[in-house]
C-alpha cells in the first residue's frame, strides 16, 4: 500500500516537474518583457515575445513524467523501506532532474529549484541523512554564497554600455576589467 502511495506521490511530483519545465521559458520571456518595458517604456511596441531568440522546446508528454517519477519514487521506497529518507532522496533526485533538464536544453539554471535543493540539503543534514552535519552544511552554504557574491560583484562592475541613436547605429563603450 505504501508503494502505491509513493507511486502516486511520485506521479504528482512528475506533474509539478512537467509544469515547471513547460512554463519555464514563457515565464522567463514575461520577466524579460516586464524588465524591458520598465527600462525602456518608449520602445514598448518594438519588443515582441513571439520573436524572442529563446523559445520553448517540447519536454515530453505529462503522462511520461507521471509514470517516470512515480516509478522512481516506488522503486526507491521498495528498496529502502524508510518513508522519510525515501521521500527526501526522491525529491532530491526530482530537483536534480529539473535543474539538469533546464541546463541541458537552455543552458540556464533557475534559482528556485536550487533554493529548494539547498533547503532539502539542510533538512537532510538535520535528519542525519547526509554525511555532513548541520553546521558543516551551513558553513558550506555560507562559503558558496560568499564566493558567488564576490564573483557576481566583480562581474557586475564590468558591464557594457550600449547607446543607440535613432538611425539604429549602436556604439559600445566597454569598461576595462580583469578576467577570472
Amino acid at each position: 500500500m505504501m508503494t502505491l502511495a509513493f507511486f502516486l506521490l511520485g506521479g504528482l511530483a512528475g506533474i509539478f516537474a512537467w509544469l515547471y519545465i513547460d512554463r519555464f521559458i514563457p515565464n522567463l520571456q514575461q520577466e524579460i518583457y516586464q524588465n524591458y518595458i520598465e527600462l525602456y517604456p518608449e520602445n514598448r511596441y518594438l519588443f515582441h515575445r513571439k520573436k524572442a531568440a529563446i523559445q520553448s522546446q517540447k519536454c515530453g508528454h505529462i503522462f511520461l513524467y507521471f509514470l517516470g517519477f512515480g516509478l522512481c519514487f516506488a522503486v526507491l521506497y521498495y528498496f529502502l523501506q524508510d518513508e522519510l529518507f525515501t521521500l527526501w532522496l526522491a525529491i532530491t533526485f526530482s530537483l536534480f532532474f529539473v535543474i539538469s533538464w533546464l541546463d541541458w536544453h537552455y543552458q540556464l539554471i533557475s534559482p528556485t529549484p536550487c533554493l529548494f535543493l539547498f533547503f532539502l540539503g539542510l533538512f537532510g543534514a538535520h535528519q542525519e541523512f547526509s554525511i555532513l552535519t548541520l553546521s558543516q552544511s551551513l558553513e558550506s552554504a555560507v562559503s558558496f554564497f560568499s564566493v558567488f557574491y564576490i564573483i557576481y560583484h566583480l562581474v557586475s562592475d564590468c558591464q557594457v554600455d550600449i547607446s543607440c541613436n535613432f538611425s539604429g547605429l549602436c556604439s559600445e563603450q566597454k569598461k576595462i576589467c580583469f578576467t577570472l
